[in-house]
């Protein structure tokens, strides 16, 4: 589901037009997310200063992957 690559970019498949994307932190804070780039289904965003620890990614309001960054 979630694929970590290059410059806090995840990769995300299986994603509809109208689906909502969120990460947030350990603490619970939303983190600002960009989309760099959409195609049918399958989109990839791009995720400014996150440090180390844990991140949640969520999709219309469910919880899905824990993003680890040590």
């Amino acid at each position: 589901m979630l694929l970590p690559s290059e410059n806090s970019e995840f990769e995300i498949n299986g994603i509809g037009e109208n689906d909502t994307i969120t990460i947030l932190n350990e603490q619970g804070k939303q983190v600002d997310i960009k989309i760099v780039k959409l195609h049918p289904e399958n989109i990839k965003i791009q995720v400014d200063g996150l440090g180390k620890g844990v991140y949640f990614l969520m999709i219309n309001d469910i919880k899905l992957d824990k993003i680890i960054l040590n």
